[in-house]
């Protein structure tokens, strides 16, 4: 073997380190691909496991927002409505409930606006809405309206 290193020129030495050297090189991208592919595979694992809760709040959202939109239909004046953040002041919600069956999910959700009356001044009216959702939130019933 020393016979051969001894008889090959530099540049025959260097193309055999470079092949080496590139050999490496195309191990390390091959390693990273497959590190970003498994990487892949649990971010979209996570999400599909994740589905049924990221759905749950989908449609916690949307029962928000359309119990809102119909407890304004209830306002002398519905353009000065505000309601509570319900995504940051948990504790302003007067109730929350949550139920599934075969046929969809029914929320109840209520808390309190304050909006002006007639005369222009601010009152504060509490409210609880009954919705229930069809096709995983594409179709909804307002069940029940309280406003007082």
């Amino acid at each position: 073997m020393t016979n051969q290193i001894e008889m090959m020129s530099k540049e025959e030495w260097k193309k055999s380190t470079k092949v080496k050297t590139n050999n490496k090189k195309k191990y390390k991208s091959i390693r990273n691909i497959v590190l970003v592919f498994i990487f892949c595979i649990g971010i979209l694992g996570s999400i599909f496991m994740n589905y049924g809760k990221i759905m749950m709040g989908v449609t916690r959202m949307k029962a928000i927002k359309y119990s809102e939109k119909e407890v304004e239909k209830y306002l002398s004046s519905p353009s000065t409505a505000k309601f509570p953040s319900f995504i940051f002041n948990s504790e302003d919600i007067k109730s929350e409930l949550y139920s599934e069956d075969s046929e969809g999910t029914t929320w109840v959700v209520g808390g309190y606006v304050d909006s002006q009356n007639y005369m222009g001044a601010m009152v504060r009216k509490t409210w609880a809405v009954g919705i229930k959702f069809y096709n995983g939130g594409e179709k909804y019933d307002i069940l029940s309206v309280d406003v007082k």
